[in-house]
């Protein structure tokens, strides 16, 4: 009885030991959620308790704080490459449109994420669990709200940077279209003016000298129609080589 009383004291020792050792091991385990977890990335370390608990809530935490830098990172983009499109560059007009329309598709998402978060946040309260949950659900709203302004700024900046680019050529071809336009009017002013009064001079010199004088009215009449042939085959030339509908959209 001795031996299996020393034998039975040996084995509970070990277990005692065992359970020992275990627990610390399992305590760290459970806080690797917290460790693993950046949460002071997007401000909401005052949550690492629920984080730690919750591997759902910690993995959301984890997308929401990767998507976070990846947006922060892309705007910065675009708005180096609004910079360059501003200075003139305007081989860039085309990746800044789709690295906008890249930012608006993830705002969405993160704000997919954020509707998330605060239902997670609001559940662990209605549980008992709440504190830090309200200032999480505070710096999750100010941080979308601060995101939305920031994509509102860009995408206006962008905006302004096309058509400042556009209105160069747009005035350049408004100058040579009008001014053409207010040229030939011009000349088919003078020219239409001025052939019928030196032909009415004429006859009334000659009426001076004689009654016999007739007034042939194709004096007129073929500047006239001269002027409005070469208008309608300007206008024929700029359809048919500057194409008409993108010549009006550059006009307008």
């Amino acid at each position: 009885m001795t031996g299996r009383r020393c034998v039975l004291l040996v084995v509970i020792a070990l277990l005692v030991g065992a359970a020992a050792v275990g627990a610390p091991v399992a305590a760290n385990e459970a806080g690797n959620g917290a460790e693993n977890t950046d949460t002071e990335a997007v401000g909401l370390e005052g949550i690492d308790h629920l984080v730690a608990n919750d591997e759902e809530l910690a993995a959301h935490v984890d997308e929401y704080r990767a998507a976070t830098g990846a947006f922060e990172t892309e705007l910065d983009e675009l708005n180096t490459t609004i910079d360059r499109i501003e200075g003139g560059n305007d081989g860039d007009l085309g990746e800044a449109e789709a690295m906008l329309e890249r930012l608006d598709d993830r705002h969405e998402n993160m704000t997919t994420q954020e509707t998330e978060l605060r239902q997670y946040l609001l559940t662990a309260t209605s549980e008992g669990n709440a504190t830090g949950t309200f200032d999480a659900i505070a710096t999750i709203n100010d941080r979308q709200e601060d995101r939305t302004a920031a994509l509102a700024t860009s995408t206006d900046a962008y905006v302004t940077a096309v058509e400042d680019r556009r209105s160069d050529p747009r005035s350049t071809v408004r100058m040579t279209l009008f001014g053409s336009l207010l040229g030939g009017l011009a000349v088919g002013i003078v020219a239409g003016a001025a052939v019928p009064i030196v032909a009415a001079k004429r006859v009334s010199e000659k009426m001076k000298l004689s009654r016999d004088v007739s007034y042939d009215r194709k004096v007129v009449l073929i500047p006239v129609l001269v002027g409005i042939a070469l208008a309608l085959a300007g206008i024929a030339v700029l359809i048919v080589l500057g194409g008409g509908a993108e010549l009006l959209e550059v006009v307008r």
